[in-house]
């Protein structure tokens, strides 16, 4: 019933039914005895995840139902902890990785496992750059942020700093620019912010498993590769820079790479203005 929909593409309705299996768990807590409910809610919480995936994968990266699917995750979080008001004290919902909605338990590692599904090299391009945008929108507005940036950590460091994958496993180097251009439009701020206070961030989480070396060109340069860092964020723009200058490559990669230079000097010029010397700070 779900595949079907999820095939309309932006006309599917499945934020309808991501909304209504939401309200539908919360009111699901309040029925039987409180552990019993709370068993339940964590096997209901795990398909609304699923539900949130599936629309955010079959919904173009820039068309506005993407926001109404954001909208959704932000109203459920803003419910605060769910409680069943009866006895005293009256019961939370607390699951194994947190409170529901609060802490929207299991949707970081719901997430992460289905994207690691969209960077198999037999998955479509539209549905990486599709999910991407969902990660990177709520990142962006502060959802999870420091966990879900940890995509676009991962992102940019095998699209920009990683060797090509000889073994063809993974989608690496050039063939994912898009979606760096991607996270770029909607959370090139927070990656900046981010770096800029060398946030620790556990990017493998994010990586399928490959015969790639991530982060193998930014070291040769003496560039750490643990985490966010201001000068790791410089390598990125200053490999964007290069890539737009090249002759070699393909003319739609090479368009892909004006954008997302264009992008990153935005995010960076934004905090720093024009002056020359921060870029090498």
């Amino acid at each position: 019933m779900l595949i079907p929909e999820a095939a309309r593409g932006n006309d599917n309705t499945l934020w309808v039914t991501l909304g209504s299996s939401i309200r539908n768990l919360s009111l699901a807590y309040t029925i039987g005895p409180p552990q019993e409910s709370v068993q339940r809610c964590e096997r209901e919480i795990r398909h609304t995840w699923y539900l949130f995936i599936l629309a955010a994968k079959n919904t173009d990266a820039d068309h506005p139902a993407q926001d109404r699917l954001t909208a959704l995750i932000l109203r459920a979080r803003e419910l605060g902890v769910l409680r069943r008001e009866v006895g005293d004290p009256a019961y939370e919902a607390i699951t194994a990785d947190g409170r529901i909605w609060t802490d929207l338990p299991f949707m970081v590692m719901d997430v992460q496992e289905a994207w690691k599904g969209v960077l198999h090299p037999s998955a479509a391009l539209a549905q990486r750059c599709n999910f991407a945008a969902a990660i990177a929108r709520l990142a962006g507005l502060g959802v999870l942020d420091e966990a879900f940036s940890g995509c676009g950590l991962a992102v940019m460091s095998l699209a920009l700093e990683t060797l090509e994958d000889q073994h063809g496993s993974t989608q690496t180097g050039l063939q994912l620019l898009p979606v760096v251009q991607v996270w770029l439009r909607y959370a090139g701020d927070k990656l900046l912010r981010l770096s800029l206070v060398n946030h620790l961030s556990d990017e493998s989480a994010w990586c399928a498993k490959s015969g790639s070396s991530s982060g193998e060109l930014a070291r040769e340069v003496g560039i750490e590769t643990v985490g966010f860092r201001k000068d790791r964020f410089v390598f990125w723009k200053n490999k964007l820079s290069e890539l737009k200058s090249k002759d070699n490559i393909d003319d739609n990669v090479k368009e892909v790479a004006v954008l997302c230079s264009r992008n990153i000097d935005i995010v960076w010029n934004s905090v720093f203005g024009w002056r020359e010397d921060f870029y090498h700070d």
